[in-house]
């Protein structure tokens, strides 16, 4: 997924409530890459 998300240039996430309610979010990705890095260059991940 991680790979997919570096790749990409927006993630649509769609799900279904309790109650069926149709939801659906749209997020940019620009800036992930950069993103996932400083997260892991902070947690000591190689």
């Amino acid at each position: 997924m991680v790979g997919a998300m570096k790749r990409g240039l927006e993630m649509v996430v769609r799900g279904t409530s309790s109650r069926s309610t149709l939801t659906e979010d749209t997020y940019l990705l620009s800036g992930f890459t950069a993103a996932h890095a400083a997260i892991a260059k902070a947690c000591g991940v190689k």
